[in-house]
């Protein structure tokens, strides 16, 4: 008797590939294996991203906290839990081109139990360097918005160190699947590798940096979709890439060979079966635990990390701020108006609305997500100040919600006028550095009829 469980009973709704057709190549023969082995894939995907959640929390939370110790602990202790998780996927995504599957799991746990030691030293290494240049982006990403720091040289900078750590990836922890070796042997063997099949071994790279940019840009909502698109896209395509070269490197080796539960005797399953039934029983329970899990560990960062604004100040203008100018001036406004609401922390948020009122709108759904924006912040009274372009048809909407008798420019206001506003170049003028002070200075200041009196003498010197 042959047991062939599946995941989910999916694969039960594979047709049997016919004798006579070709063999499938390139992006069909990709998604050809995730069809016929979607089931596995997809639970040893879970078990990845759960694997994967101490490195992403502990790195998030010490660039959250801007603490470079606490980014580089979780790194090191996120990246050594993930590290032999990633090798038992690329072993399992191996094995998926392989046709050698059907005692994944007991492979699976194999593979977690030879390399653990080996796979956890390389991800604590990948770990510390990851953790490591995003400190140093973020922080670079101050120096660039000041203008100390050229912003193409920076990207260039963090681009290249990031495709390097990628390559060491794609080079290091495949073959830990096929035999046990040194990590000299396995930088000869990669080195190798990269020389017989450069294009190959490259492009497994840059695949698997671009998928790892794609959800770091998409955090925290990628922890929920991590648990079913995290990590079997790019662990297939970089065994799709890779296996000929290791096969070649390594001698066309047989995986493990399917063992079956003894004829006559069905009640003599062996552990990896027996896992497998479980799975196939309860895989919905878990599912649903791990959402549940991911969803809420979403929530209390979000809820964590949200701090109540000590003051909101709005502009009402065509175009947005320039990112520059908008730093600038919440930098310059929190140094000025200090911790109001005593949280220990001084936050100023600056609300920028792009409306326009005399109809000349070129977008129309910007124009309405700023009408929309600007009606909601009015009615609820949310920032104290409104600096306006167009002060005549601000006022025809809103003139019984402002302290008309308060209207100034910004430059005649000499608190307003002296912050540091920050500067900015166009595309007219790339190489020119434009002052935030110019742009905003015939813009009218209108407070806020229900504004503390309090936060408009810290803003207006009243």
């Amino acid at each position: 008797m042959n047991l062939r469980f599946h995941f989910f009973g999916l694969n039960d709704l594979n047709r049997a590939p016919k004798e006579d057709r070709p063999p499938r190549t390139g992006a069909a023969r990709y998604f050809q294996v995730f069809w016929e082995n979607l089931g596995k894939l997809l639970l040893g995907n879970l078990m990845c991203s759960l694997g994967f959640l101490p490195a992403a929390l502990g790195v998030s939370l010490g660039l959250v906290y801007e603490n470079f110790w606490l980014a580089l602990m979780g790194g090191a202790i996120g990246g050594a839990v993930a590290g032999p998780l990633w090798t038992a996927m690329m072993d399992l995504s191996l094995r998926c081109f392989a046709s050698r599957v059907d005692e994944w799991f007991a492979a699976f746990r194999h593979t977690l139990r030879v390399c653990l030691k080996p796979a956890a030293l390389q991800g604590m290494a990948v770990g510390v360097l990851v953790s490591g240049l995003l400190t140093v982006g973020s922080f670079a990403s101050g120096l660039m918005e000041d203008g100390t720091l050229p912003a193409p040289v920076v990207w260039v900078m963090l681009i290249v160190d990031f495709f390097l750590v990628a390559l060491a990836v794609t080079l290091l922890f495949p073959p830990l699947c096929y035999v046990r070796q040194s990590l000299a042997q396995r930088v000869r063997g990669g080195l190798s590798l990269l020389a017989q099949a450069p294009l190959r071994t490259l492009a497994a790279a840059l695949g698997l940096l671009v998928w790892c940019a794609l959800l770091g840009s998409l955090f925290p909502l990628s922890v929920p979709l991590s648990a079913m698109l995290g990590f079997w896209p790019p662990s297939l395509y970089v065994a799709q890439l890779l296996r000929p070269g290791l096969l070649e490197q390594f001698g066309q080796q047989e995986e493990p060979p399917e063992r079956e539960a003894p004829e006559g005797e069905p009640g003599r399953y062996t552990m990896s079966q027996r896992s497998e039934i479980w799975w196939r029983r309860h895989w919905g329970a878990v599912l649903a635990v791990v959402t549940v899990i991911c969803l809420a560990l979403g929530v209390i960062q979000t809820v964590t990390s949200f701090r109540e604004p000590d003051v909101q100040v709005a502009f009402v203008h065509a175009d947005s701020l320039p990112d520059n100018v908008l730093s600038a001036l919440e930098s310059s406004l929190g140094e000025l108006v200090g911790d109001l609401n005593g949280d220990g922390e001084v936050v100023v948020q600056v609300n920028d609305y792009q409306v326009v009122f005399d109809g000349s709108a070129t977008d129309s759904d910007v124009q309405t997500a700023g009408s929309t924006l600007l009606v909601t912040d009015v009615a609820g009274g949310e920032s104290s100040l409104f600096i306006v372009e167009d002060a005549e048809g601000f006022l025809e909407l809103y003139a019984d919600q402002m302290d008309n008798a308060s209207a100034a420019t910004w430059a005649d206001s000499p608190i307003l006028s002296a912050l540091d506003a920050g500067t900015y170049s166009t595309v007219e003028n790339i190489d020119a550095d434009l002052t935030g002070q110019e742009l905003l200075a015939e813009y009218t200041v209108l407070p806020a009829t229900g504004a503390d009196s309090d936060v408009l003498a810290l803003l207006l010197g009243e």
